[in-house]
């Protein structure tokens, strides 16, 4: 159920910044052992741009994966 109610927040997120035309991309930060989310993610089209090193500061792996969406 998670990923259903969680795919259809992110598709409303996604239609509303189409809608805007102002906006080209949508980006997000997820830790790098968080395999579900980076799944979840790259089935609705977000791609691994960068690794950003110690981004968090109080949780171990300190590592995230910018992800970004391509609105156009």
């Amino acid at each position: 159920m998670f990923f259903f109610a969680g795919g259809m927040l992110l598709a409303h997120v996604v239609k509303i910044a189409k809608e805007d035309g102002n906006i080209d991309s949508i980006y997000l930060h997820v830790q790098v052992n968080n395999e579900e989310a980076l799944a979840f993610y790259q089935k609705h089209g977000f791609r691994i741009k960068e690794r950003k090193e110690h981004y968090y500061k109080r949780i171990e792996p300190a590592d995230a994966f910018v992800l970004e969406k391509d609105l156009n």
